[in-house]
C-alpha cells in the first residue's frame, strides 16, 4: 500500500507545504508597487507539451484506479477486494492475487485528491504572488516564476506516472500468471488473459521508467532554480525563433 499510495500523496503535502509558506521579503524593497492589472495564469509559464503530460498522467492515473476497481471482485470470507473478476473461479481468502482493486483505488484516489489540492496551491503561490517592485528585476521575476512553474508541473507528473504504472504492472501480474493459476477459465481464455497481462506489465514498465525520468527531470529542474540559472520562456523563445527567421 505505501508504494501506492506514498508517491501521490507525498508529493501532494509537499505542494501544499510549498504553497503556504510566506514569502521571503526583499531588504529595501518599497511598498508601493505598480499593478498589473492582467492576471497571469499557468499558460503563460507552462509550454502546452508539459501541460498535456501532466493532464494526461492524471486522467490516467484515475482512469487505472476506477478500472481496477471496477475489474475487481471481493475474497471469498475477507471481502477484500483484492482479485479480478476476468476469474470465473471464486477468490480464496486473502485475495492472493493481489490484484489492485477497490482495496488499492480507493486510497489511492484519495492519494491523488491531496495531490491535485497541493497542486493547485502551489500553481497559485507562483501566479500571485507579488513581483519585486523594482522594474529592472522584471525578467529576472519572469524567468524564476516559469522555472519554478516547470518543476512543479514535473513534481505533479512523476509520482501521477509512477501510480499509472504500478497499477497497470500490478493488474499484469496475476493475468499473466492465469494458466498456472486456478481460474476456471479454459485453456484459449487463460492463455488469452496471460497475453493481456503481458501487455500491462510492460505497461506498466514503461509508465514506471517515465515516472522515474519525471522524477530525474524535476531535481535538475529545482537545482537549476536554487542556482537562480535564469530561462526565457517558452513564448519569448517563439518569439526569438520568429525574429531570427525573419
Amino acid at each position: 500500500m505505501p508504494l501506492f499510495v506514498g508517491p501521490t500523496a507525498g508529493a501532494g503535502i509537499a505542494l501544499l507545504v510549498f504553497g503556504v509558506l510566506p514569502a521571503v521579503p526583499i531588504e529595501g524593497d518599497v511598498s508601493r508597487r505598480t499593478a498589473v492589472l492582467v492576471r497571469r495564469s499557468v499558460r503563460e509559464l507552462l509550454p502546452g507539451g508539459l501541460r498535456v503530460l501532466t493532464f494526461g498522467a492524471g486522467a490516467g492515473a484515475v482512469a487505472a484506479a476506477l478500472a481496477g476497481g471496477l475489474s475487481s471482485k471481493a475474497a471469498v470470507g475477507d471481502g477484500r477486494f483484492l482479485c479480478t473478476s476476468l476469474f470465473i473461479a471464486a477468490c480464496p481468502p486473502g485475495g492472493p492475487y493481489l490484484y489492485p482493486g477497490w482495496h488499492f483505488s480507493v486510497p489511492v484516489m484519495a492519494s491523488l485528491a491531496v495531490l491535485a489540492v497541493g497542486a493547485a496551491v502551489a500553481f497559485r503561490r507562483v501566479i500571485l504572488l507579488p513581483a519585486a517592485a523594482w522594474r529592472e528585476l522584471a525578467d529576472a521575476d519572469r524567468a524564476l516564476r516559469s522555472n519554478t512553474a516547470h518543476v512543479l508541473a514535473w513534481v505533479v507528473a512523476a509520482p501521477l506516472l509512477l501510480t499509472l504504472g504500478m497499477f497497470l504492472g500490478a493488474a499484469g501480474v496475476p493475468l499473466f500468471n492465469a494458466a498456472a493459476l486456478d481460474t476456471g477459465l479454459s485453456d484459449a481464455s487463460a492463455d488469452a488473459v496471460s497475453t493481456a497481462g503481458l501487455i500491462l506489465i510492460l505497461l506498466g514498465a514503461g509508465g514506471m521508467l517515465a515516472g522515474l525520468g519525471a522524477v530525474f527531470t524535476a531535481a535538475i529542474l529545482g537545482i537549476r532554480v536554487a542556482r537562480l540559472e535564469p530561462r526565457p520562456s517558452h513564448h519569448r523563445q517563439a518569439a526569438e525563433g520568429e525574429a531570427a527567421s525573419a
